[in-house]
């Protein structure tokens, strides 16, 4: 196996391929982040802390009732995902703390009842369903009752997510305009859980919110591919477009297909050197009410990748300016 590279070290693209290539490495790498993941587990309060430093200062003193829902719902979605794509990379006492204890945990939340510091409700019960449907994937490996309420909790989740987005039912009011990121999360929310929730009338909404989500994602896309051609794309520009292209590659068409492949290109054209975007990763949300601010971290930007680059890999003897609009050239 290739020894791990030096922390200390800048990685290039062309000196991480072989690491990449090497199964043994990627699983070691794997298991030991799922061990530090794990490790911020709090069973008392069935919450993740968000990290040593921010379990260390509030351990002593946060109520026992504590949530921290982001990060909590985050990290089980990632643990569940690889307790059923990759169990050989965990440990069986590992696959154990996931499955038994964490997902039950999980689906004792009700939707509507998180307090994010983000202030962002559309986001919050996107990671919530999104983490629910991954728990879901694995209802052969849970108790019948907790598979039930994984269920019910994600059609309360969507129908949450239903009522932000139309401004209807308990979560009624005008929609704002949401940063790319958000409306990523959502679109995958509901393509994961699309055969979770078994509920036609719920499902027939959902399905009209993604296609009018994607539809104004692929308008946003468009106006940022333009003002890359005026040459006045900001870096936050390109983080945003290239969460455009990987929320509209979910549910790709002969339609969107050339703005997820232009937008792909841009986006990756803004990485640097050691695989990092430097810039433009923190979002804003709710500033005029006093609301905090989000910074995508480089490995949330890079994961959300996969869905376009899966995309091109379907469309890679095509040319990206054979799909662009009349009279505009795309690639440079």
């Amino acid at each position: 196996m290739s020894p791990p590279p030096d922390r200390g070290s800048r990685v290039t693209s062309a000196a991480a391929t072989p690491l990449l290539q090497d199964g043994a490495f990627l699983a070691a790498l794997c298991s030991e982040a799922a061990t530090t993941v794990l490790s911020l587990w709090d069973d008392k309060r069935s919450t993740f802390w968000r990290s040593t430093e921010h379990r260390d200062k509030n351990e002593k003193t946060a109520p026992e009732d504590a949530l921290y829902p982001t990060v909590t719902f985050t990290c089980t979605d990632a643990l569940a995902r690889l307790a059923l794509e990759r169990p050989e990379w965990l440990a069986e006492q590992q696959r154990s703390v996931v499955l038994r204890r964490i997902a039950p945990a999980l689906a004792e939340h009700s939707p509507g009842t998180f307090k994010s510091s983000l202030r962002e409700t559309e986001y919050t019960n996107s990671t919530y369903v999104c983490a629910l449907a991954q728990v879901h994937a694995a209802a052969s490996l849970l108790a019948k009752p907790v598979a039930d309420k994984v269920v019910e909790r994600v059609r309360e989740g969507l129908q949450r997510i239903v009522e932000h987005v139309t401004g209807t039912g308990s979560a009624a009011g005008p929609r704002r305009r949401v940063h790319p990121f958000i409306s990523y999360h959502l679109l995958r929310a509901i393509h994961q859980s699309a055969v979770v929730s078994r509920d036609v009338e719920l499902n027939r909404e959902v399905t009209t919110v993604a296609g009018d989500e994607a539809e104004l994602l692929r308008n946003t896309a468009i106006e940022l591919l333009a003002r890359r051609q005026m040459g006045l794309l900001a870096p936050a520009g390109a983080v945003a477009l290239g969460l455009c292209s990987s929320a509209l590659a979910r549910g790709t068409t002969s339609e969107s297909l050339p703005v997820v492949l232009a937008g792909l290109e841009v986006a990756l054209a803004a990485q640097d050197e050691t695989g990092c975007w430097p810039l433009g990763r923190v979002v804003s949300e709710g500033k005029e009410e006093g609301g905090g601010r989000l910074e995508l971290s480089t490995f949330e930007i890079g994961w959300a990748r996969a869905p376009p680059i899966s995309a091109q890999r379907r469309c890679r003897h095509a040319s990206l300016d054979s799909f662009a609009p009349e009279g505009t050239q795309l690639r440079h």
